[in-house]
């Protein structure tokens, strides 16, 4: 095999097939510190499963004597394509980064090898069954995965060089895997830190209030996963396969678009495989949601936290800008680097008595924290406001006269949405956690997709936005929901959010009134003194959505439809009804600034 160096030091290279390879190497950059430990690289190892199938890991440990605590990732995204070649733009604007060269082991979205293993830390990085260097076939988020992942785990806590105390870190896809993995509950599980991962297949990623997220799959799995798969254009498998091959060497028996179409109800086992019961997580956990992660992460990691009631310890960060750069700002991995040190190395460092919420809340072009030890944090009040379509207003007090306002519900009529705003406010208004619209409502049609956005607009009429995690100017909040899918299970439901099983459809009566709730994605903001909140709810996507649409993003013909079925709705006329003995109001989680 052909010979090369690494830092002066030799390193066997693959060749033809997968082989465990070793090399010293001084672990640290310009712009990564240097801990006590040099690293020692082992490429390509061999990782059983139950089945006697086996995934294959790049395992970064330090050079020397002594058992240490592993930090795990599993995923579709090859280990071995560095993160300047996955995402060059995103590769960029890190803070933090990996040497150069043969020296380059930043990977995407995974734990940087050269500040943990210096710090004493064993990383262990997993091309998932069926993806990258890994064989098999391919199932994203689904069982086969999942106990894979186990294994791993496991298998790592058993390793001569390993303490025992197993954690994962890692982001968006590699965070949302760790719950998955986390309820089966591994015995050497201890710490876990899902940074922007979404919790439930179907309402976080897929099918947002029973809507088709259509371009996700094209954005995500396409590109992403399938382009990564075992023996496709961006693994190093030693052998290729066709393109017919690789559609065969999946979990999924059609196309994986094709099943997100073909799948509407959450009950679905295609779904309920690939959601996991929170209430079995018993890790410690570290939560970090992005206030901007609207349309895919930010709901999901709140959710995992408030539902991991069962885990060891809990904490809950949620803060701004874009993904995944957090993961690599020196002053985020200080703090990733005292929760492990806390869970995985025992040191009381007082970790475990900060406040157990932590949240960065927008407010004009910065932003101001709040802590508490809850979520919604303790003093939120549900504040209702109500809306009113004689004046097209929303206030505190519920109009006394009936009133109607009808749109054109329409995918891709960018005219077709109505807007009630409050008066300029008094004093900022705060606004932290999930919120829901409550509408009485009424269709020429069977059925109407219902998008909402909220807003926050200066006196000129200028909108106040933020840079998302993934669009570069979102508004304060957004939420969808299908009519059809408006069915509510009082006991999961809470003042701030409707618990939508989404378990059947109920077309609507032409014409007849119903009564329903849209969720809105938790945000953290302040509506700034003299501005004004706005609703707006209309029959398609609304600005500010840039990446993730619903259903696609067209084009759209005259009629309303797409060249690819999406299942969306027929163009109907909607109405809103406000007064009288059913409101229509914003339920709003506030507190006083």
């Amino acid at each position: 095999m052909q010979r090369r160096k690494l830092l002066g030091i030799g390193l066997t290279t693959l060749a033809a097939a997968p082989a465990v390879l070793t090399a010293c190497a001084s672990a640290g950059s310009n712009n990564v510190p240097n801990g006590p430990f040099a690293m020692k690289v082992e490429k390509h190892v061999s990782i059983p499963t139950r089945d006697g199938g086996h995934v294959v890991a790049d395992i970064f440990r330090p050079d020397g004597s002594g058992k240490f605590p592993v930090i795990m990732t599993m995923g579709p995204y090859p280990k071995d394509i560095p993160f300047k070649a996955w995402s060059p733009p995103s590769y960029e604007r890190q803070e933090m980064k990996s040497g150069t060269g043969d020296a380059d082991y930043m990977h995407w979205e995974t734990p940087l090898p050269d500040f943990w293993v210096p710090e004493g830390y064993v990383l262990v990085r997993c091309d998932q069954r069926g993806s990258g260097a890994s064989p098999g076939k391919l199932d994203v988020f689904g069982p086969q995965t999942q106990q894979d992942f186990y294994d791993a785990i496991e298998w790592a806590a058993a390793q001569p060089w390993s303490n025992g105390k197993v954690g994962l870190l890692g982001d968006s896809y590699f965070a949302s895997s760790q719950w998955l993995v986390a309820q089966l509950q591994p015995p050497h599980l201890v710490a876990m830190m899902p940074m922007s991962g979404f919790t439930d297949f179907y309402r976080d990623a897929i099918r947002q209030g029973g809507i088709l997220s259509a371009n996700f799959p094209d954005l995500w799995y396409v590109s992403s996963a399938a382009d990564a798969q075992y023996g496709g254009k961006r693994s190093i498998a030693p052998t290729k396969l066709s393109p017919a091959e690789l559609a065969a060497n999946t979990a999924f028996p059609v196309d994986f678009r094709q099943m997100l179409r073909d799948h509407k109800l959450a009950s679905s086992a295609f779904f309920t495989d690939r959601i996991p019961d929170l209430s079995k997580v018993k890790a410690a956990v570290y939560a970090h949601a992005n206030n901007g992660g609207i349309g895919l992460h930010s709901r999901g990691t709140i959710e995992g936290f408030s539902k991991s009631t069962q885990a060891a310890f809990r904490h809950l960060v949620i803060d701004n800008g874009m993904d995944p750069d957090k993961m690599y700002s020196r002053a985020d991995v200080a703090k990733q680097k005292a929760f492990f040190d806390r869970f995985l190395k025992g040191i009381d460092n007082g970790f475990d008595r900060r406040p157990r919420v932590e949240i960065e809340v927008r407010k004009g072009a910065g932003f101001v924290t709040r802590t508490g030890e809850d979520y919604p944090l303790p003093g939120t009040v549900a504040q209702k406001m109500f809306l009113d379509a004689a004046s097209m207003s929303l206030g505190l007090v519920a109009p006394g006269t009936l009133a109607a306002r009808t749109y054109r519900s329409q995918y891709g009529l960018a005219t077709g949405a109505v807007r009630f705003a409050t008066a300029p406010l008094p004093r900022d208004y705060e606004i932290i956690g999930p919120l829901r619209l409550h509408l009485a409502l009424s269709c020429s049609g069977t059925d109407a997709d219902v998008f909402v956005a909220l807003r926050e607009i200066r006196p000129d009429g200028t909108e106040v936005t933020a840079q998302g995690a993934n669009d570069p100017a979102i508004p304060v909040a957004m939420g969808w929901l299908r009519a059809s899918m408006r069915k509510a299970d009082a006991a999961r439901s809470t003042d701030f959010r409707v618990w939508h099983p989404y378990d059947e459809a109920r077309p609507l009566t032409p014409n007849a009134t119903v009564e329903l709730d849209v969720n809105i994605w938790p945000t953290a903001w302040i509506i700034e003194r003299g501005n004004t909140l706005v609703v707006e709810i209309g029959g398609t996507e609304q600005r500010g959505m840039v990446t993730f649409t619903h259903p696609a993003a067209g084009p759209w013909k005259p009629d309303g439809t797409n060249a690819i079925d999406n299942g969306q709705p027929a163009p109907s006329d909607v109405t809103l009804h406000t007064g009288g003995v059913a409101p229509s109001y914003l339920v709003v989680p506030t507190r006083s600034s």
